[in-house]
This record gives C-alpha cells, structure tokens and sequence, in this order.
C-alpha cells in the first residue's frame, strides 16, 4: 500500500491552492509593508506641518505682543507725566487711551507706590498693583514689565499685563503704566 506523501498536496486543485497561496501571501506582505511606510510618511508630514503652523503662530503672537509694548512704552512716555501727576480724575484719559489701543482690556496709571491714580475701567480708591510683577519689573528698572496671564479685577476678563514705566525729567521712576492686553485679542489674531 502506497501513502501519499505529507509534504505534496493529492490533487491539482490542492496544488493550485498552494502555489496561489505561495506567491500570494509574500505580495499581501509587500502591500501592507508599503501601506505602514505611507502612513509612517503621512505622520511625519503632519507633524511637520503641525510644528510649522505652531511656530507660525507663535511668531505673530510674539510679535503682536511686542508691538502692544512699543505703543504702550510711546504712550508712558508722551502722556505717562500727566497721568501720574494728575490732579484730578484721569479715568477718561484712560478710556481714551483704551479706544485708541482696542485690544487692551484695561489701562491704568499708577504711581511709584503702585496707587493706581485712574483706570479706564474703574477702579478701587484703595487699590495698588505694588505686589504686581508688572510693576515691580519697571519699578526696579525694567524698560518692560510682563506677567502671566491673569483675570483682570477691573476689567473681568482674562489679560496679559504689561506695564511701561514713567519717569521724570531727571529718569527717576515715577509711575507706570499698565496696559491688560485681552487674551481674545490672541484669540483673534491666531484663529482660522
């Protein structure tokens, strides 16, 4: 008696089966080893792109913020004298101020004590910003102060405080002031 052999299938149909599957299964393989590749290829792409859009991003809010500084150090140095050593209520020079910078939440003018002496939103007679690390940057000579973003007291929202010293005639430090820039001023600037 005659055993057919393990290794070789009894019929052609077996054996078609096996020679499809031989050749068919080694091009599977190369197909999802291609398709892993592009997806690999697409991530790294997207990542890319991701980063780009990020850094993109995070220059124009780097230059936003730089150029809200500038105006604010401007309008210390032209205007902050005469709020400092206003002698009456100086509130609507602030909201002045703040019509003509729109993208800040608040001004505020305050003395070399930290006093604030007016604000474009109001403000708390007793109030100081001493303990601000705004105002103690400028304070300590500083040409800026900047600090993390915060709720803003006055004007309700979340803002980026920036503080632009003021000195007199002889650049002693007399005052600052405070501009709180609104985050959805960011917002704007870095949506779609």
């Amino acid at each position: 008696m005659r055993f057919p052999s393990p290794l070789r299938p009894r019929s052609l149909r077996g054996q078609l089966i096996g020679l499809v599957a031989a050749l068919g299964l080694p091009l599977v393989a190369l197909q999802g080893w291609f398709a892993y590749r592009e997806y690999q290829a697409a991530v790294a792409e997207s990542s890319a792109e991701s980063l780009a859009l990020a850094d993109a991003n995070a220059e124009r809010a780097r230059q936003f913020l730089q150029q809200s500084e500038g105006l604010l150090q401007a309008a210390a140095l032209e205007f902050g004298n005469a709020y400092v050593n206003s002698t009456g209520p100086c509130d609507d020079a602030m909201r002045v101020l703040m019509s003509v910078f729109t993208f800040v939440a608040n001004a505020m003018a305050v003395d070399a004590d930290g006093n604030i002496i007016c604000s474009g939103s109001g403000r708390d007679a007793s109030a100081s910003v001493r303990q601000w690390a705004t105002f103690e940057a400028v304070a300590n000579g500083a040409p800026i102060g900047r600090a993390p973003a915060m709720f803003g007291t006055y004007s309700g929202e979340w803002v980026l405080p920036i503080a632009a010293p003021v000195r007199n005639d002889e650049g002693d430090f007399v005052g600052a002031i405070i501009g709180s820039i609104a985050l959805t001023e960011l917002d704007q600037l870095l949506g779609p």
